[in-house]
């Protein structure tokens, strides 16, 4: 089970293999909540590894980086 704090975890960059017809779904579904595929997937994958137990309850999801890393002043 993973349990790493927010505030050690950072967005990695990952290649991925995935049918069409799953990436279009994701992409039509993201479309339609105004957000990205990848957040969309990212979301969704989180939430269902915690309904099963694989993140622990207690971790949230990393925040909001649009536009920059505004978790450190300048």
């Amino acid at each position: 089970m993973y349990t790493f704090s927010t505030l050690m975890r950072k967005r990695q960059t990952k290649t991925i293999s995935i049918d069409p017809v799953v990436w279009d779904a994701v992409t039509e579904q993201a479309r339609k909540q105004g957000i990205s595929a990848s957040r969309w997937l990212e979301n969704f994958a989180f939430d269902n590894l915690q309904q099963f137990g694989l993140i622990d309850k207690n971790i949230e999801r990393l925040g909001e980086i649009r536009g920059g890393d505004r978790s450190k002043e300048n």
